[in-house]
């Protein structure tokens, strides 16, 4: 996995770039791979601007994955646990509204809803 320093120093946008990185490296052998930072998909409610949008075939089908990133600039203490979800109720029943699938992975503890 590449490495980014200490990940609290950097910006947000550099947060974003350092994720697509991440998911940029995990793809190597996906057919059809392709990613982009801040680009904007229309959708039934409105236009959104994804963070990382990444589109690849597998299984004989296509995927597009959206990933927001939150970057927050305090690190979380082990003892406090695995942390509240990242996305407000209303943005997670849209997720759900748009046949999407929310996870996170944070410090080692991560969830699908």
């Amino acid at each position: 996995m590449p490495q980014f320093g200490d990940p609290v120093n950097l910006s947000p946008r550099q947060f974003e770039l350092a994720v697509k990185g991440i998911v940029d490296a995990a793809a190597e052998g996906l057919v059809e791979y392709d990613s982009k930072h801040l680009e904007r998909l229309a959708a039934s409610d409105g236009e959104y601007e994804i963070d990382v949008a990444a589109r690849f075939k597998a299984l004989g089908a296509n995927f597009l994955v959206l990933i927001e990133c939150k970057h927050h600039k305090r690190k979380k203490d082990r003892a406090e646990g695995c942390p509240s979800p990242a996305f407000a109720p209303s943005i997670v029943g849209r997720a759900k509204g748009h046949d999407l699938l929310d996870g996170r992975l944070s410090d080692g503890c991560n969830s699908i809803c």
